[in-house]
Order: structure tokens, then sequence, then C-alpha cells
């Protein structure tokens, strides 16, 4: 009853979404930004399509341990919204 959630919806052209950025391009990504740009920790929500990378997680967990600091997953359906309040909701001209 006390909860206020607010939404600010974006759009820009030519914008990639991250519908269209796999799993292992935001975690490179991530990796540029903590290595080339912070001194401190780069927290990245990466999302990822369950039918596809799923099952990637723990190796890329592997591959990327020595690169990051902080990350956690988000699974991608674009036919519901996975959470209620989740952190990225598609948008449409409506």
């Amino acid at each position: 009853e006390n909860t206020k959630v607010v939404e600010f919806p974006v759009a820009a052209e030519g914008v990639r979404t991250t519908n269209t950025v796999s799993m292992w391009e935001q975690l490179s990504l991530s990796a540029f930004m903590q290595r080339v740009y912070s001194d401190n920790q780069v927290w990245a929500t990466v999302t990822f399509d369950p039918e596809t990378e799923g099952h990637q997680i723990a190796h890329a967990l592997d591959v990327f341990q020595y690169m990051l600091k902080g990350v956690s997953f988000l699974p991608r359906d674009p036919t519901r919204t996975v959470y209620a309040q989740a952190p990225y909701d598609p948008i449409t001209k409506e």
C-alpha cells in the first residue's frame, strides 16, 4: 500500500535494445567498462534468452569471474514481463 513505482519511458532512434544484444556482448561491455572506465565496482544486470543462453550462464561466469565485480542475470521473455516490477520494460508507440 505504501509502495510507489515510477517509470520513465525512453525511446531513441537507432539504439540497440537488450533484445538485440547477446548475453556475451553485454558481459564483454561490462568487463570493458570495469577495466577502462571505473576504479570502483561496475554492476551490470545482464539479460539473457532462457532458451538459447540460459545453459551458458555458469560458463559465462567462469569466463568473466576476474573481469567483473558485480553481475545479475535477468531472463528475457518477449511475450510477457518476467517480474511485476522488472528493471526494464519494453515500450510501444501507444
